[in-house]
C-alpha cells in the first residue's frame, strides 16, 4: 500500500508515511502538552488510502476518493466523545481546511462535517479500506492537557492540533518528493542576544540628554526582560528607540526563559519594510523572516528555504503584519493555519498596539490572551498611544516596563486646534511654510490638494515608488529646500521623518499623536508647531466614531496628556461597544456547546481587510526580465518578491477601469501608463475610506 509516487516513479509506502507524519505531528504538538493526540490524529489522517480505489488512482484512474473523511469517522468511531469531534474536524480539513460542524438547518447538506460522521455504514460500505488495520493499530485517547474550559480555549487548541497535522503533513511528504531540504541554519537565541549586545554597546554611553533617556528605556527593558512570562507594556514617546528597547526585552526574555522565537507584529508592510532591516543588520538575513500578504502564492508555489521558513515560520526572528497573525488565528486554511503551532512559546512583539483591529478587538484580545495563559507565550503592547486594553485582559495584568523618565526631552511640539478651514484656506496656510507635512483622513481629499509642485504619498503609489519619494523628502529635509508633503495616515507610524510644522485634519486622539512624531523628531527647534484642522465632512462611519471620542476627551483633558489618551480609547470602546466584535466571532464560537465549531464560517467572518482586491503590476525597466519570466515559466518567489516592489493592490471595480493585461492568476501589468501619474499614483476613482499596508 503506497502514499502517493514521484515522477520517476517511486512509490512511497502508506505505513512509512503515517508514521513520518505521525512522529512529526506528535513533535510539534507536544508544545502544548498534547503529543499522544498529535501522534494518534498523524497515524490516523491517511487511512482512508489504504482503499483500492486510492491505490488505483497511483497507477492511472482518475476516480476521485475522500480519504480524508475516512480518517476522521474512524477516529470519531474509536472515541465518541469530544476528543472524537476535535480530531475528526482536524483530519477532515487536512487538505481542504477546516469545515463547518453544521446547524440543524443544513446538516444534511455537503460541506458540513456533521453529516459526514453519521454516515458511517455508507462510508464503510462504499469503499473498503479495512487493510489499514494489519499495518497500523489506532489507540484511544483518554483525556486533553491541562487548559481552560472555554470553548475559544477549546477552538484555540483545535487549531493547534490541526497546524501541528498540515505542517507534519507537509514536511513528511516534501522529504520524500524532493528529498532532505537545507529549511535554514538558524543560529540560536543564545548567538543573537550576543549579537545584538555587541551592537548595543555602542549606546552604553550617551553623550546628550536625549541619548540618555533611550539608554534608560534599553536598560529598563533589559532589566524587566528577567521577569516571569506574561503581558507586558512598553509605553514610550515617538523617537525614544522603542523598536531597539523592544528587541532588547525580547531577545533576552526569550533567552533566560528558553522560548523559542520572537514574532514583530505590525500594522503596515512599510514598517515591516524597515523594521526588518534594522534586525538584518544586527543578526544577518538568514536569522530574519519577512511575512505580510501582498499575494497569497498559488499551490505549485516555489519550494526554497526562505519560503519554507515563511510559510510555518520556524525560524528565530518573525516580522509579519496584524494581518497575516491574527488570520492565521481565525483562519480555516491548511495554508494559513500552518504556521501556528510555531507560535507556542514565543515573545510576540506587538508594534504600534493602537492600531489593533478595532472590529475585532475582543476575539483578537481573547486570542492573545490565551497564547500567553495556554502556549507558554509573552506578549510585549508597544506603542507611544497606548490603547485601553486593561478591561479587555480578563485574565492577565498587564505589567508596564517603563517607569519615570525625563520625558520632558520629548514634549517637542506645540499643538494648536484650528478648528474648521476651507480648502482655500488651509491650501494658503501650507503655501507660507518652506517645509510642511499635511496629513489627511482620505485618498480623495489627498488628491484635491495635490499638485505639481507639492510632494504627495499613498498607498496608490507602487512601494518603490514611495520609498523614492520618501528618499527625496528625507533629502530636502536635510539640505533645507523648500518640501511641501500631503499624505495619508501611511505615514504616521514608522516612517522616520522629521518636518518643522505638521498639519493634521482632525481624526482619532492616537493619529494625532502620532502625527506629532513626525515634527520636530530630532529636536532640532525648540518647538516645533502641530496644527488640527476639519476641512471636509466626513462620511466614513468608523472615522465619524474615532473624531466623536477624540473631541469628548479634549473636552476634558489635555490633548498631549496621558489622561486624554486614557479618556480617548475608553469612550471610543464604549461608543463601539458590540462593535468591537463586529461579526460576533466570540458568541459563535461559545454558542458550540458540543465542540460544534463552525471554523469555515468564522474565518470568512474574521477578515480584516477585503478581500477582492487584485494586484497591479506598474511596469519599469528594473522588472523587464521579471516580467518576462513570469509570462513564460510563472511564477516563483523570488520574481513575486521583486515584482511586489512595483504593484498597486485595486478593488475590481477599480481594475475595470484600467487597461491591463493579466500575466497570472491575480496579478495584471498595465498596459496604459497614462493611467499612472508619477505624482499621485495609479489613476483610480478612489474611496471615502484609506487603505492601510497588509
Amino acid at each position: 500500500m503506497y502514499s502517493r509516487k514521484k515522477d520517476d516513479g517511486t512509490f512511497e509506502p502508506l505505513k512509512e508515511h503515517l508514521q513520518n507524519v505521525a512522529q512529526l505531528s506528535q513533535q510539534f504538538a507536544s508544545n502544548f502538552g498534547a503529543q499522544q493526540l498529535g501522534y494518534e490524529i498523524g497515524l490516523a489522517h491517511d487511512i482512508g488510502k489504504y482503499c483500492a480505489k486510492f491505490q488505483a488512482r497511483l497507477t492511472g484512474s482518475t476516480e476521485k476518493v475522500d480519504h480524508s473523511t475516512i480518517g476522521a469517522i474512524e477516529f470519531n468511531e474509536l472515541h465518541k466523545n469530544g476528543i472524537g469531534i476535535i480530531g475528526a474536524f482536524v483530519i477532515e480539513g487536512h487538505h481542504k481546511g477546516l469545515s463547518d460542524f453544521g446547524t440543524t438547518a443544513n446538516r444534511k447538506e455537503e460541506g458540513f462535517l456533521s453529516p459526514k460522521l453519521k454516515a458511517v455504514q455508507h462510508y464503510r460500505s462504499l469503499i473498503d479500506y479495512d487493510l489499514y488495520k494489519e499495518e497500523i493499530q489506532l489507540k484511544a485517547v483518554t483525556s486533553l492537557p491541562a487548559i481552560e474550559s472555554s470553548l475559544f480555549s477549546i477552538y484555540m487548541f483545535t487549531k493547534m492540533l490541526y497546524s501541528s497535522l498540515v505542517d507534519a503533513d507537509f514536511l513528511a511528504t516534501e522529504k520524500f518528493m524532493v528529498g532532505d531540504r537545507n529549511r535554514g541554519s538558524f543560529d540560536t537565541l543564545s548567538q543573537l542576544n550576543l549579537k545584538l549586545t555587541q551592537y548595543l554597546a555602542k549606546f552604553k554611553a550617551p553623550t546628550n540628554r536625549i541619548n540618555k533617556v533611550r539608554t534608560d528605556i534599553l536598560n529598563m527593558c533589559l532589566e524587566q526582560s528577567t521577569k516571569p512570562k506574561g503581558v507586558y507594556s512598553l509605553t514610550v514617546p515617538t523617537g525614544a528607540g522603542k523598536t531597539l528597547s523592544a528587541l532588547a526585552f525580547a531577545i533576552n526574555h526569550a533567552a533566560r526563559h528558553n522560548m523559542d522565537r520572537l514574532i514583530f507584529i505590525i500594522p503596515y508592510t512599510s514598517i515591516i519594510d524597515q523594521t526588518a532591516q534594522i534586525f538584518k543588520s544586527i543578526f544577518g538575513d538568514s536569522n530574519v523572516i519577512e511575512h505580510h500578504s501582498q499575494f497569497q502564492p498559488p499551490t505549485d508555489f516555489d519550494i526554497d528555504t526562505h519560503k519554507l521558513a515563511t510559510e510555518n515560520w520556524d525560524a528565530p526572528i518573525i516580522v509579519t503584519t496584524n494581518v497575516q497573525f491574527f488570520e492565521s488565528i481565525f483562519a480555516n486554511r491548511s495554508s494559513k493555519c500552518r504556521k501556528l503551532h510555531n507560535v507556542c512559546n514565543s515573545v510576540l512583539v506587538f508594534d504600534e498596539t493602537q492600531m489593533l483591529p478595532l472590529d475585532y478587538l475582543k476575539p483578537s484580545v481573547t486570542a492573545i490572551e490565551l497564547l500567553v495563559n495556554n502556549y507558554n507565550c509573552t506578549t510585549l503592547l508597544c506603542s507611544a498611544t497606548q490603547p485601553a486594553l486593561n478591561s479587555l485582559f480578563t485574565k492577565s495584568n498587564i505589567t508596564e516596563i517603563v517607569g519615570d523618565i525625563d520625558s520632558e526631552i520629548f514634549n517637542r511640539i506645540n499643538i494648536k486646534n484650528l478648528g474648521k478651514l476651507s480648502i482655500d484656506s488651509l491650501v494658503n496656510m501650507l503655501e507660507k511654510h518652506p517645509q510642511v507635512l499635511c496629513i489627511v483622513n482620505t485618498k480623495k481629499f489627498a488628491n484635491r490638494l495635490a499638485n505639481e509642485d507639492w510632494i504627495y504619498l499613498s498607498t496608490l503609489m507602487y512601494p518603490q515608488h514611495r520609498k523614492e519619494v520618501i528618499k527625496e523628502i528625507r533629502r530636502r529635509l536635510s539640505n533645507n529646500e523648500p518640501c511641501k508633503v500631503v499624505s495619508t495616515s501611511l505615514i504616521e507610524a514608522g516612517v522616520d521623518l522629521d518636518f518643522p510644522v505638521v498639519y493634521r485634519e482632525l481624526c482619532g486622539l492616537d493619529s494625532i499623536i502620532q502625527a506629532g512624531g513626525r515634527c520636530n523628531r530630532e529636536a532640532k527647534l525648540d518647538k516645533g508647531q502641530l496644527y488640527v484642522f476639519e476641512c471636509e465632512p466626513i462620511k466614513d462611519l468608523l472615522m465619524r466614531q474615532y473624531i466623536s471620542a477624540t473631541k469628548s476627551s479634549l473636552a476634558s483633558y489635555d490633548i498631549a496628556s496621558d489622561k486624554a489618551m486614557t479618556a480617548y480609547f475608553r469612550t471610543l470602546y464604549n461608543i463601539k461597544g458590540k462593535g468591537l466584535d463586529a461579526k460576533d466571532i466570540l458568541g459563535n464560537i461559545e454558542k458550540s456547546k458540543h465542540f460544534d465549531f463552525n471554523f469555515k464560517t468564522i474565518a470568512n467572518d474574521f477578515k480584516l481587510i477585503d478581500n477582492d482586491t487584485q494586484m497591479v503590476i506598474i511596469p519599469n525597466d528594473d522588472i523587464a526580465t521579471e516580467i518576462k519570466s513570469i509570462k513564460t515559466y510563472g511564477i516563483t518567489r523570488q520574481t513575486l518578491r521583486k515584482l511586489s516592489l512595483y504593484a498597486v493592490n485595486v478593488y475590481e471595480h477599480q481594475l475595470k477601469a484600467l487597461c491591463v493585461e493579466m500575466i497570472c492568476d491575480g496579478i495584471y501589468l498595465l498596459l496604459d501608463m497614462g493611467q499612472y501619474n508619477q505624482v499621485t499614483g495609479l489613476q483610480v476613482e478612489v474611496e471615502e475610506g484609506d487603505g492601510i499596508f497588509i
